[in-house]
């Protein structure tokens, strides 16, 4: 995921700023990484016996300051998303509920991706064989929408 993160930073800047470096704003993939730790974290935390939901908090609260600090896609709303479909999981009512909520934050023009998760609830998520496709195509979709974009500007 880092190497795809890392990869696909030039063509979201190109696309976004025309510029190949940009700091001010990163990628989506970003995003996911700093979902994955908070995950993690909150997986790790589980097996604590004492202040277990504490850690677990202060898990979220520290990435999503991280995500919004480093203005990844998102910001602290993105993880807020990815928290909500890993700890509702097992309860496709309450992810779309608090997956809604966080999608919210994210921004109104968000809202729907709520449509994509209640076809994610329909979804058997072992069935999908074009995984790795995506750590190709989300790169190679950005440099495609960047030449489009550069030869309508011209």
């Amino acid at each position: 995921m880092a190497i795809c993160a890392t990869v696909s930073e030039i063509p979201f800047d190109l696309c976004l700023s025309s510029q190949l470096f940009d700091f001010s704003h990163q990628n989506t993939i970003f995003t996911l990484i700093t979902g994955l730790i908070a995950i993690m974290c909150i997986d790790k935390a589980s097996n604590l016996k004492d202040n277990r939901i504490l850690v677990q908090i202060l898990a979220f609260i520290s990435c999503s300051i991280a995500a919004t600090l480093l203005n990844l896609d998102y910001q602290w709303g993105g993880v807020a998303l990815i928290v909500a479909l890993y700890v509702f999981r097992n309860n496709n009512k309450l992810r779309l509920i608090f997956s809604g909520i966080s999608l919210v934050f994210c921004g109104v023009g968000e809202i729907i991706g709520v449509l994509s998760i209640v076809i994610a609830n329909k979804c058997d998520s072992n069935k999908h064989k074009l995984k790795y496709f995506f750590y190709v195509f989300y790169p190679l979709h950005l440099v495609v929408l960047y030449i489009i974009s550069f030869y309508l500007k011209s």
